[in-house]
């Protein structure tokens, strides 16, 4: 059983791009009893079995994990009145890993902008590709956290709507894609400009994390969701 586990039936679908992550849990086996905590720690359970395919939480008496087939998924777990599936652990730390560069150089970017922005405008930067190699990315950056931050930080959003939030996420995860693509094409288009390479290899890093996380975004639907006529 040791091993990390994924959430299968999340309450709100459209989640699941985050709830594969924050609601995983690591299961342990240890002294003949089964120890279960999110993924990031915080509390642990203390299960044991009665049968083969039952345990019980000693903390209320009750049956906590049995074992069950599911017809789509296969071989999982039921824990509590969740359905959850084994996930081999480089997946789930790859996104996690692939998730964190990307918001940490987000944050540069962003920072870095307000130092090279002024400079363009007082026309102390050279125009053309050593710009485009810098807009691009930072365009990529600002997109990505206006579509998802209506989603993810408001505590009450309706996408199966026409709102605000909703149209934000369609027409975002539109061009957030299309975006990716223009700075890749910038960073490979202008790779012989001369250009200060720290910022050219920021560009470049930039431009493939997004890659990534788009291709992840798609994998999960959320590339041009319409809530609305789902």
């Amino acid at each position: 059983m040791a091993g990390i586990y994924v959430h299968l039936n999340p309450r709100v679908e459209i989640f699941r791009f985050t709830a594969d992550i924050l609601s995983a849990i690591k299961i342990t086996v240890q002294d003949h009893h089964v120890h279960r905590s999110p993924l990031f720690g915080g509390w642990a359970s203390n299960d044991y079995a009665i049968t083969d395919n039952l345990l019980v939480n000693p903390w209320t008496g009750l049956p906590s994990i049995a074992f069950v087939n599911d017809p789509i998924k296969g071989e999982s777990l039921q824990i509590d009145s969740d359905l959850y599936k084994r996930t081999p652990a480089f997946i789930v730390y790859g996104k996690i890993m692939l998730i964190a560069l990307l918001a940490i150089l987000i944050l540069f970017n962003i920072g870095f902008a307000l130092v090279w922005i002024p400079r363009w405008l007082l026309g102390k930067l050279s125009k053309g590709g050593n710009i485009l190699v810098r807009l691009w990315p930072l365009i990529t950056n600002l997109t990505i956290i206006i579509t998802l931050a209506p989603t993810v930080l408001a505590t009450h959003v309706q996408l199966g709507t026409l709102t605000s939030a909703s149209l934000t996420l369609f027409i975002g995860s539109l061009l957030y894609p299309l975006f990716t693509a223009f700075s890749l094409l910038s960073v490979y288009r202008y790779r012989t400009t001369p250009i200060n390479k720290l910022v050219y290899w920021n560009a470049a890093a930039t431009s493939i994390l997004h890659t990534l996380f788009a291709l992840y975004l798609a994998y999960y639907g959320i590339i041009g969701f319409r809530g609305w006529v789902e």
